[in-house]
């Protein structure tokens, strides 16, 4: 597997081949300031940025307060994205304008994680604590009960077809059914805070167990594999492992055999989930 950072580095030299064909895509910022790179081509997705850009901002706390972060513009970056670095002390921001490149005379870039799917424990529990204590310090409290469903109804992909079966079945163990994109970042770390069980489709939302109690439960619906294309992710499983949480899976037929892992609607098998259901509460 080519290593992460190669991958980021090839889509930025982009940027650098704009600039140097065109002075007018060159903002030169010519002072002592010390800037800040945590994000990379994938930032707009919930995951990249909790797992990998965070991280990198958190590697530099102690020094973030003397720092300013450079950011894609306003507008690309997700809310999400802007809330999550309320926790951190930065001197200031500055979003890079759309097609534009920056040069600065300091620039800190903390180290990359080679790959999706790598996790350092003790990172993941800092940033556990760094997240739900500022919660409680402005004082935001969303119980919806230790047992969840995260449905992606509301999403364009990956839904469960038959989820209102699936549904009927976590009623009888009092799950809520939670739909993470009617609730802000700070909400959602104030949610999964009070969850100890979390059952999902695979997909960015299940990101939130890092801020679930340690020993908590997961269980994911993973798409079985049935064409070439098709490459299926663990990251969710390894990231449990390193937040010391129980991990559970089922693997569920797609609603068409030529979608892929990423796309693809699914049909849970009922019977087995009840099954593994009471496997996975009983542990």
């Amino acid at each position: 597997m080519e290593h992460q950072f190669q991958v980021h580095l090839n889509i930025a030299s982009q940027y650098y081949h704009s600039a140097k064909e065109d002075p007018n895509n060159l903002i030169t910022l010519d002072d002592d300031e010390k800037y800040l790179v945590i994000h990379h081509p994938w930032f707009r997705n919930y995951y990249h940025w909790i797992t990998e850009a965070i991280p990198r901002l958190w590697m530099v706390r102690q020094e973030s307060s003397s720092m300013i972060l450079l950011l894609p513009p306003l507008g690309e970056l997700p809310v999400s994205a802007l809330k999550s670095l309320e926790a951190f002390n930065l001197k200031g921001v500055f979003h890079i304008p759309s097609g534009k490149s920056v040069l600065v005379n300091n620039l800190f870039m903390p180290e990359l994680k080679p790959t999706m799917a790598s996790f350092n424990r003790a990172t993941l529990f800092s940033l556990k604590n760094i997240f739900t204590e500022y919660t409680k310090t402005i004082k935001i409290n969303v119980d919806l009960g230790d047992r969840i469903l995260l449905s992606r109804r509301k999403s364009r992909r990956r839904k469960i077809i038959n989820e209102d079966q699936v549904i009927a079945e976590l009623a009888r163990y009092n799950f809520t059914v939670v739909y993470n994109e009617d609730y802000t970042f700070l909400e959602q770390i104030s949610i999964y805070s009070n969850a100890k069980c979390l059952i999902s489709t695979h997909g960015a939302g299940m990101t939130n167990m890092l801020f679930m109690p340690k020993g908590s439960t997961i269980f994911e619906f993973h798409k079985r594999k049935t064409n070439a294309g098709d490459k299926q992710s663990f990251v969710f499983w390894y990231m449990s492992n390193s937040l010391c949480h129980n991990y559970y899976h089922q693997i569920c037929d797609p609603l068409d055999a030529d979608e892929h892992f990423f796309t693809a609607d699914m049909l849970v098998d009922i019977e087995l989930f009840k099954k593994n259901l009471k496997l996975m509460l009983l542990y």
